[in-house]
């Protein structure tokens, strides 16, 4: 969990990461620190869903998509560290849990926007050799990047999530 001020209101927005189980994807999520209450929304029906609660105060939800290589060998991606400098938001996204399996390396604005995305050495090396031995077809540089740039952002009123 970090806090910066998103908005430039002068107070600074909480900001918590991890992993939304439903969706198999990482996650930060935005709060006010003034209110902070509630569960987050899961799809209906979903098992996973906490009952007895008010739906939760969350400003904004960010889910950070899968590459192809995670959704092949992996039950979901996982929001390494998460932290603030020069004004952006940084944060890593491993995308194997191997040794030296990859991760992404996503710079964030205060608005959400991606500024970058880094894939890690091994991550490239993992395309590679997934390609070369014929897994996998895509290619990280030209197919995965443009993809994975397109975070979904969901702002209030949040929308009943349906299930990806």
């Amino acid at each position: 969990m970090i806090s910066s001020d998103l908005d430039g209101d002068g107070l600074e927005e909480l900001l918590a990461g991890g992993i939304n189980n439903s969706f198999r994807q990482s996650t930060i999520v935005v709060f006010d620190p003034r209110q902070v209450s509630g569960a987050s929304r899961q799809p209906p029906g979903d098992p996973l869903q906490l009952k007895g609660f008010p739906a939760g105060s969350e400003k904004v939800v960010v889910l950070f998509p899968r590459t192809v290589v995670n959704q092949k060998f992996e039950p979901m991606n996982r929001l390494g560290p998460l932290w603030v400098a020069d004004g952006n938001i940084h944060l890593t996204v491993r995308e194997r849990r191997i040794p030296d399996g990859g991760y992404l390396a996503y710079s964030l604005s205060p608005s959400l926007e991606v500024t970058s995305i880094i894939p890690s050495d091994g991550l490239i090396k993992l395309y590679q050799d997934l390609r070369n031995s014929g897994q996998i077809q895509v290619d990280l540089f030209r197919d995965e990047l443009p993809r994975l740039r397109k975070l979904t952002v969901l702002r209030p009123p949040l929308p009943t999530l349906a299930a990806k």
